[in-house]
């Protein structure tokens, strides 16, 4: 039988809040700008790497004269328009958030984004009194999954054994890293950018709206 849930951490982009689709274009083109190749390849190396271990990547692989300055400046203008204006709540996003908290089930996120970045995601969409902890790599300087590090440092926050954490992610890093840190993981893989195998997940769902959500979480 298992350990009943005590809290849910939940990965941001592309989990939670529809950014795939809407920060590529403008990634691509301040990337390009500073001489980095955007390939279908490199963006499949890039997801889920906090802007620290993305920037040694394009360094060590892709331009050693790459000028982090000029990326940071460009990346807090995508980050403005894209949170701020264009991203959406992922479908069932609102739904399911609305369900744990009348279960009174404490929520973190744990995000490879900036802590700036996952509080103008919390601002539009008015989450401000729903988790408990905003957790961000970057600002944190943990490594970026599939190492584990956020993950625990979430639990720890949140004074909860891992095998009594549920844990939502759409990308096979962070998958990796939910199971790496002891907890059980909802993969939400979208067909527009997740790749891999999800096999190690301990349920695959369809969106966030997916029926055998409910009964997993709650047996």
């Amino acid at each position: 039988m298992q350990n009943q849930i005590k809290a849910v951490i939940f990965d941001m982009d592309g989990t939670l809040v529809d950014t795939e689709l809407v920060t590529p274009p403008l990634e691509r083109i301040m990337l390009e700008n500073l001489e980095v190749p955007y390939t279908e390849e490199f963006q499949k190396e890039i997801i889920g790497l906090s802007k620290s271990d993305l920037y040694n990547l394009i360094k060590r692989k892709y331009n050693p004269n790459f000028s982090v300055e000029e990326a940071d400046q460009g990346y807090l203008g995508i980050a403005k328009t894209v949170y701020q204006e264009r991203a959406s709540l992922m479908p069932g996003a609102k739904e399911l958030i609305s369900f744990l908290k009348e279960k009174q089930i404490p929520m973190a996120i744990a995000s490879a984004a900036p802590k700036e970045w996952i509080e103008m995601f919390i601002n539009r969409f008015d989450l401000e009194d729903t988790f408990l902890h905003l957790l961000s790599a970057e600002t944190l300087k943990l490594p970026s999954k599939p190492d584990p590090a956020i993950f625990r440092r979430a639990m720890q926050l949140l004074e909860v054994q891992s095998q009594e954490v549920v844990i939502f992610e759409d990308t096979l890093r962070g998958i990796q890293a939910g199971k790496a840190a002891g907890a059980r993981v909802i993969a939400v893989p979208d067909e527009r950018w997740s790749f891999g195998d999800f096999s190690s997940a301990d349920l695959i769902a369809d969106t966030l709206k997916d029926p055998m959500i409910f009964p997993f979480l709650f047996p």
